[in-house]
């Protein structure tokens, strides 16, 4: 039977204060940049060659048995020092966390096994996450657990993976509302599916749908805020496309938007990726060694022009084209100068400096790259929420840092696609702003991605958003609202089984947060509301409704336009309704009803 939706939508001013529905004013390259950043592998030694060449982002690692050798007997002295060191510097930190103690290991002896308990985990994560609030901008769960071999020499499981960030994600987050959470960085290693390596697309899709059935309700993408991605160069330029270097060697720097894809497409919601290492493999040759990796290897080796010329593509093709990219950290500084590693140990050839320190070309190249996200003299400082952050509630307060001399304040707040309700206020000069709750005129939506940024003027009088006094944006800021839930809504009438006293009845229904005022209805002669037309045996009818406009609020009336029919059988449900790139929320038990 012909499936009918039918869509009664009240219409909502798409922004406060004057962007038409389809503007954006984020289109465009920069608005494509404002998450990455310039991070670099290790080099802890050498903070001064990392903060010449432009960058702001480091990546430390925190074996986890060094900082808790017995359960709950913490060493924070060494971390403390690296941390804050790196911090003087004004460099950014991200810690990747692995190296499970013996004590808590479900394989003592073998590294980076998961824990027997992941209990144990989520409370070192937890204690981590308070003690370097403020000052860790993410953590790195792990490091390529679609290898065995970092995975305690045991097979790979995404699954239990997935458990062990839906115990610690929660005691990170409650620690450091701001931090962002990062799957282990997945190895590109072909498309295994079983075995000890598991191609990086198959562990993805069994991470946010286990069951493969396209829900990913029974998933785990609730528990991570960014998809860990090393999306080596290999033998090619960065901007391969994937259908040129899929069915060769198989490792390419495009594999990160294949990721990214997937993860859009199953899990349904759109998590930043942080290439938590990259590069490209220079000869040995170049340093006059003669080495040989084997044959998958030594197609990896590329000049020392070409490993120049790739970094920095790299970085400008992600700004261009990316706007889900975080910080990329290439691998690595000065791996090259461990006079403890063997001279043909392949991660020497990965560095951009010499044995001796002396730059690569490189280096001189990531040096002299034009770098955005560098503040300018009259550009704000966007400072929280955090770009990624999920908020606790629907009415957060922005701040930032006004530069001296500004008079009035641009700030606009963005919804994901443009879908729903934003913002877009030119005030007096300020350093914060707090959007009321709603249904209040703003109305943020739960469980969406917002973006947000501002810009001033030192003009005195009114200056429109066209006037050439302005000063630029502010970095772009991407954050989640929280998700909402069907557990807090009721059905209140009609009663279950009641017969209403008409064919257009007024459905009504309650909510325990005053902050939800957008809903989906269902109406159906058909219980199970299938709207597949090869299964289905009724019409649905769906609405959307704006709860906070309807009289009595949270109630929708069946129009006299479109009745339903005398004598039958109705069932109906509600849920809270997700819009942009929000997950689809479970619908509220369904009612049944009869018509006179």
């Amino acid at each position: 039977m012909r499936v009918i939706t039918k869509l009664a939508a009240l219409v909502l001013t798409l922004l406060a204060a004057g962007l038409a529905e389809g503007d954006s004013p984020l289109s465009g390259v920069a608005a494509a940049t404002s998450r990455i950043g310039y991070g670099v592998n290790d080099g802890e030694g050498r903070l001064d060659l990392i903060t010449g060449m432009g960058f702001n982002w480091i990546k430390l690692t925190a074996p986890w048995k060094q900082y808790e050798p017995a359960r709950g007997a913490y060493d924070w002295r060494d971390l403390d020092g690296r941390v804050d060191r790196a911090r003087a510097k004004g460099l950014k930190v991200m810690i990747r966390v692995d190296d499970t103690p013996d004590w808590a290991s479900s394989k003592p002896g073998f590294f980076n096994a998961p824990p027997a308990n992941d209990g144990d985990l989520a409370n070192f994560m937890g204690t981590l996450a308070a003690r370097y609030k403020g000052k860790v901008g993410g953590y790195e769960i792990w490091n390529e657990p679609n290898l065995d071999y970092e995975w305690g020499l045991i097979n790979p499981d995404p699954v239990r993976f997935g458990e062990m960030l839906k115990a610690l994600y929660p005691r990170v987050k409650l620690a450091d509302p701001a931090a962002v959470v990062i799957t282990g960085g997945l190895s590109t290693a072909g498309d295994g599916t079983s075995g000890p390596y598991l191609g990086d697309l198959y562990y993805l899709s069994k991470l946010v749908d286990p069951n493969q059935d396209r829900d990913p309700s029974d998933g785990y993408a609730a528990y991570f805020d960014a998809i860990g991605s090393h999306p080596y160069g290999g033998p090619y330029a960065a901007d391969t496309p994937p259908s040129v270097a899929r069915n060769d060697i198989g490792t390419y720097f495009r594999r990160a938007e294949e990721q990214h894809a997937l993860v859009l497409a199953e899990a349904r919601v759109d998590k930043p990726v942080w290439a938590t290492e990259f590069g490209w493999f220079l000869d040995p040759a170049v340093l006059g060694q003669g080495c040989d990796f084997g044959s998958h290897f030594n197609r990896l080796k590329v000049s020392a022009d070409f490993q120049a010329a790739q970094l920095v593509n790299s970085y400008q093709y992600a700004a261009a084209n990316w706007p889900w990219m975080g910080p990329m950290f290439l691998f690595n500084l000065d791996m090259s100068l461990d006079s403890w590693r063997a001279a043909c140990e392949q991660v020497r050839y990965f560095a951009i400096l010499r044995g001796d320190g002396s730059p690569l070309p490189a280096y001189t190249a990531l040096a002299a790259m034009p770098k955005l996200g560098v503040r300018l003299p009259n550009q704000p400082l966007a400072v929280g929420p955090a770009d990624g952050a999920v908020l606790p509630n629907l009415s957060p307060t922005l701040n930032w840092e006004t530069p001296a001399g500004a008079a009035q304040v641009h700030l606009q707040v963005i919804p994901a696609n443009n879908d729903g309700p934003g913002l877009n206020l030119i005030i007096a000069a300020a350093q914060s702003f707090g959007i009321p709750a709603p249904p209040d005129w703003f109305g943020m939506l739960p469980g969406m991605g917002y973006t947000w940024r501002v810009r001033t003027t030192t003009s005195s009088a009114f200056a429109p958003e066209s006037d050439p006094s302005w000063g630029p944006w502010s970095e772009r800021i991407v954050f989640r609202t929280p998700s909402p839930s069907s557990s807090i809504v009721a059905l209140v009438s009609p009663a279950d089984g009641a017969t209403t006293t008409n064919v257009t009845p007024s459905l009504r229904w309650s909510s325990a947060s005053a902050q939800l005022f957008y809903w989906e209805v269902q109406i159906s002669r058909d219980p199970a509301f299938e709207t597949n037309p090869a299964k289905a045996i009724a019409s649905v009818y769906q609405n959307l409704v704006h709860g906070g406009l309807t009289t009595p609020a949270n109630s929708y009336a069946v129009p006299s336009s479109a009745p339903l029919e005398s004598r039958a059988v109705y069932y109906w449900r509600v849920r809270p309704r997700v819009q942009g790139d929000g997950t689809p929320v479970v619908w509220t038990p369904a009612r049944m009803f009869k018509t006179p």
